[in-house]
């Protein structure tokens, strides 16, 4: 007996891509591919708007030509810049180079003209381009902070008033707390052979390792020849038991008379310390600094002048020379030497006690500016740090760089930034002293930097002292703490010498792998690395250098230093195994990372090779809730879109993750060249309106010299042709369906198409009037899971959105009255299951489409 008609209505069309359940086990709603339909909440899919030049922007000009073939684009959103809460740059790296642009729609119209060029920040003897190398940022106080795996650590600060950006490095320093190997056992005080006479340097030259080891517990050359000169018996020098404290014994004050003053005060005793017993256990270490840019130097802080060091300027206290020193006048004028922009800073100083490859760190460092001249009012920030390369019994010298300008031979005249006022620096030295157990300079930076608990961290040098180590800052609140990853006492010091709850430091952690990316989130630090995601945090609600928690979250790796990204509370980040959440758990609030493609998309996630899941990158539309993968290569493309496969920094699918639908889609673009391809995508801070489609903003690459910022926005005009002036196919392709039952096979001889009116008005045109935003839908249905017309099984193409009655406008803004289109439309052919294919139109501008959903009727075949 025939059974009777059914009818099968699907309505909630929203539940995206589903490459893990089979053939005859999906789930209605679901789609097995589609491209170029954006879901939405109301279970209905539309057509995506083209991706085209935002409104009132502009194009960007690079300041060299860029390939995405190999070279590497990226865009950070840098909030409060210069701790104004009202400013906001999107920073665009593209190639070697950081450009700015505006926190707004339409801000690469305004693109700023400072250009930073990365390579002139790289780590000594490095020669690598960064062009082909991702960045890493973070921001903190409203400093903005860079790092490569080429770099020093690059800081940039904004300052409103002027209107002018200034940058510098920073050079980690530790403490070290290693001794060198010196083949002299702890308790043993070396015979000196001088006969008590011996002088600071004839130590550095007997005995190097040896004194850098006593350097390192606190003494100090004065302290030990007076030791040396001074002890009883045979001269010799202290062990490396002894501290220098020890030395010192305490004397009653009798100078008043009969009255004693009981504070007294302390001497230097050789012969007191000899007579204290050798413990077997060594003094206190770490009075020594060390760069680990270059242990091969380890550094002595002392105060110069040893007094308040207070050095004024005003007028001529300070001289600007370019290229080799030479005297300049009263005016100081300088005639620049082209293309170095580097020149010799002279200050005058009678007394300075300093010495040539001395290290001077400024408290307050001055900055230098151009005021006239192509670079009028220019800043340029004297570093940190300066090493002395010239010195004479009146003044000293040191060199700044202006970031490597081309200068013509025009004249500037350089000079204080605060001219006319008093300017304050206090000084402290550096005296480098050889440590010949270094491993040598190392000519790689940290690949990640973050500002996490009021601190600096830094990681991922690729070196092999330094490999598994985190160093953190301490809590930064002037420059200085930028670099200083150590305690700020001495812990050989004679009072303070306690660690303190704001010192820097560093953790080692063994096996970490290597580590590409860092994120805070909350109390926590999280480290991405090639072994999988750590978690650094403090037991408290801070971070406390001496009481903190060190855990695995997980062992799935993150393969992309583009992709870690903050969501809601949570972390995303993409690896070679999925893409992961990292969450608290609803009752522990442990940190626990969980996959959230493996049920969905995995298939075609491991079909993006490991020569270009390395570079997915990731962007978070807080207003839509959406997560955007963008992925190079051919990989999930179902149209010829890609004609090389070779392009790691274009971008032709993108993978979107609606948060409130739980449902993967994707886009497709062109990207057959060096022209007209995403080169990558941020987010805007403003335009929080959903509607706008101006908050997610793509870069496009133009030309080699060129890019443009591109939005989906309705407002940069009609039609869907994307940036390249093509309009790409956009389609869905159905699961497969049937009424529960695949052993029957059946007809589905009307199918009901609902779809959303997209007809906004009319334009008159020849007597007539044409429809604004007009649909296009075809329907093709595909039976007994075929996937090739050969088969016979594939039925043809109609069009299903088809308007019930002709209607004539009495306006421009008039409209049918039919918010829901809906066509009854005829489908040939019989099997066991049915799929259907929803396309929107391919021509030249192509045409809307707003799928609500579908109603089948079925009839059982009398065929079997």
């Amino acid at each position: 007996m025939p059974q009777a008609p059914a009818t099968k209505n699907w309505f909630q069309f929203n539940k995206g891509i589903n490459s893990e359940q089979s053939e005859i086990n999906m789930e209605d709603g679901f789609s097995t591919d589609e491209a170029n339909y954006e879901l939405l909440t109301d279970g209905s899919r539309r057509r995506r708007r083209r991706l085209a030049q935002e409104a009132s922007g502009g194009t960007v000009t690079l300041s060299s030509s860029f390939s995405a073939a190999s070279g590497v684009a990226q865009s950070y959103v840098w909030r409060n810049a210069g701790g104004d809460t009202t400013t906001h740059f999107i920073v665009h790296k593209v190639g070697s180079y950081i450009y700015f642009t505006p926190d707004s729609d339409g801000g690469s119209a305004s693109p700023r003209s400072e250009v930073f060029n990365l390579n002139d920040y790289r780590v000594s003897g490095n020669t690598t381009s960064n062009a082909t190398v991702p960045c890493d940022f973070s921001q903190g106080r409203g400093v903005l902070f860079i790092t490569t795996e080429n770099n020093f650590p690059l800081w940039i600060r904004y300052d409103k008033a002027a209107d002018t950006f200034e940058s510098d490095v920073i050079k980690i320093q530790i403490r070290d707390y290693q001794d060198i190997e010196d083949a002299v056992p702890l308790d043993t005080q070396v015979p000196s052979g001088r006969s008590g006479s011996a002088t600071a340097a004839q130590l550095a030259s007997d005995f190097p390792d040896h004194r850098y080891n006593l350097l390192n517990r606190g003494w100090n050359d004065d302290l030990i020849i007076q030791y040396e000169n001074n002890v009883t018996g045979t001269a010799r020098y202290p062990a490396k038991v002894h501290s220098p404290i020890q030395a010192h014994k305490l004397l009653a004050d009798e100078s008043t008379g009969t009255a004693v003053d009981k504070t007294g005060k302390y001497t230097f005793d050789a012969d007191y310390l000899d007579a204290h017993p050798a413990t077997g256990s060594s003094a206190p270490k770490g009075s020594m600094l060390l760069s680990v840019f270059n242990d091969t130097l380890g550094f002595k802080e002392v105060t110069v002048d040893g007094t308040s060091t207070e050095v004024e300027y005003t007028g001529g206290a300070a001289t600007y020379a370019a290229g080799p020193p030479e005297t300049l006048t009263a005016t100081d004028i300088v005639y620049s030497d082209p293309g170095t922009g580097t020149w010799t800073v002279t200050i005058s100083e009678t007394g300075h006690s300093l010495s040539i490859n001395d290290e001077v760190r400024w408290i307050y460092a001055p900055n230098i500016v151009v005021v006239l001249g192509t670079w009028q009012n220019t800043v340029f920030s004297c570093p940190e740090f300066v090493t002395v390369t010239a010195t004479n019994a009146n003044d000293w010298s040191f060199e700044v760089s202006g970031n490597g300008l081309d200068f013509s031979a025009s004249t500037y005249l350089l000079g204080q930034r605060y001219s006319g006022l008093s300017y304050q620096a206090k000084r402290y030295g550096y005296t480098p002293v050889a440590r010949s157990s270094g491993t040598g300079p190392t000519t790689v930076g940290p690949k990640a930097v973050e500002f996490h608990g009021g601190r600096l961290f830094y990681a991922g040098l690729a070196d092999t002292e330094w490999a598994d180590y985190v160093f953190f800052s301490q809590v930064v609140q002037k420059e200085r703490n930028y670099s200083r990853c150590h305690t700020e006492n001495d812990p050989t010091g004679w009072n303070f010498n306690a660690p303190q709850i704001t010192d820097g430091g560093f953790l080692v952690l063994p096996d970490i792998g290597n580590v590409i990316k860092m994120l805070s989130l909350q109390e926590s630090l999280l480290l991405f690395t090639d072994q999988g995601v750590w978690e650094i945090r403090g037991k408290g609600t801070f971070f406390d250098p001496t009481d903190y928690i060190v855990r695995k979250i997980t062992d799935a790796e993150c393969g992309s230093p583009y992709s870690p990204i903050k969501v809601e509370g949570t972390i995303v980040y993409t690896g070679p195994k999925g893409v992961y959440n990292i969450a608290p758990d609803q009752y522990t609030r442990q940190l626990e990372a969980r996959n959230i493609s493996d049920d969905r998309i995995r298939e075609k996630w491991n079909a993006i090779t490991n020569t270009y899941e390395p570079y997915v990158k990731t962007v978070y539309d807080d207003a839509n809730k959406r997560l955007y993968f963008l992925q190079p290569g051919s990989a999930n493309i179902s149209t010829t879109l890609v004609s090389s496969d070779a392009a790691i920094g274009q971008y032709s699918v993108i993978w979107v993750f609606d948060l409130r639908v739980g449902a993967w889609y994707k886009y497709e673009f062109n990207a057959n060249s060096n022209t007209n391809a995403i080169i990558g995508a941020f987010a805007i801070t403003g335009q929080d309106d959903s509607q706008s489609n101006k908050k997610l903003k793509f870069l496009v690459q133009k030309s080699s010299t060129t890019f443009i910022v591109c939005d989906f926005s309705e407002s940069s005009g009609t039609g869907y042709q994307d940036f390249d002036g093509n309009t790409v196919q956009s389609f869905v392709l159905t699961a497969y369906d049937n009424i529960g039952n695949f052993s029957q096979r059946r007809q589905a001889p009307i199918v009901t198409v609902y779809q959303k009116r997209t007809e906004t008005g009319y334009t008159a045109s020849g007597g007539g009037w044409a429809p604004n935003n007009p649909s296009s839908t075809t329907m093709t249905a595909y039976w007994d899971w075929t996937d090739d017309s050969v088969t016979g099984k594939v039925g043809s193409s109609n069009e299903v959105y088809r308007h019930t009655r002709g209607f004539v406008p009495s306006g421009a803004d008039d409209v049918d009255g039919y918010p829901v289109v809906v066509t009854r439309n005829k489908v040939r052919g019989r099997g066991r299951a049915l799929q259907l294919k929803f396309a929107a139109s391919t021509d030249a501008s192509g045409e809307d489409s707003h799928i609500l959903g579908f109603t089948i009727d079925y009839k059982v075949s009398r065929r079997k």
